[in-house]
This record gives structure tokens, sequence and C-alpha cells, in this order.
């Protein structure tokens, strides 16, 4: 998936940088400064519902977009990933040009 998702994004010029796990890459946000974050709802350290409420409880980081992608399909939890302040959720697995269009969007490339 990560190898799919870098490929995909190469492609428009956008710099990968890739983490294991939420509380690195929280962590790293004020030295990054990115212009997007993808992130899985299940990952070790911070998952994706405590990243999530992070970065948009966080002054600095409320208006960076966040695209969540993960396995789960329950209407419930998509809705409050939405809620919570994810800009755009995938199901996987997800149409590759939708993810793509959708970042392109994003990072203002179309």
């Amino acid at each position: 998936m990560i190898d799919l998702i870098s490929n995909l994004l190469k492609e428009i010029n956008c710099e990968i940088i890739h983490f294991k796990e939420g509380k690195s890459a929280y962590d790293s946000l004020p030295e990054l400064k990115p212009d997007l974050v993808l992130c899985d709802l299940f990952m070790p350290g911070y998952d994706g519902f405590k990243f999530l409420q992070e970065v948009k409880s966080s002054s600095s980081f409320r208006s960076l977009p966040v695209v969540v992608l993960s396995a789960v399909a329950d209407k419930n939890i998509i809705d409050e990933v939405l809620q919570n302040g994810a800009d755009y959720f995938f199901t996987k697995p997800f149409r590759v040009a939708e993810l793509y269009n959708t970042i392109r969007k994003i990072i203002g490339d179309e």
C-alpha cells in the first residue's frame, strides 16, 4: 500500500515522508510543515483517531488537510472521523484515480 501511494504521489512531484506510527508523525509536523497528511485509522503510537484529534486541536495544524485511509467500512466510524476533522475518508480498497485526483485538488496541482 505504501509503495502504491508513494509511486502515485511521485507523479505529481510530492515529497513523501513515511512514518510507521502516529506519534512520531505528529511530533514531526512542526519541522516538516507538510501540505497534507495521509493516515490510516489503525497505527501504533497514536491511532488515526488520536492523531486526528491532536492535529485538529492544535492551532498550528488545525487547517492541515488530513486524508484518512482505512479498511473500516462502518458508516458510523466514517462519519465520526469526518465530523472530527478529516477532510476525506477513503475505504480500502479505494479507487487509485479518486485518491490521486483528491490529492491533486488539495495541493493545487489540477
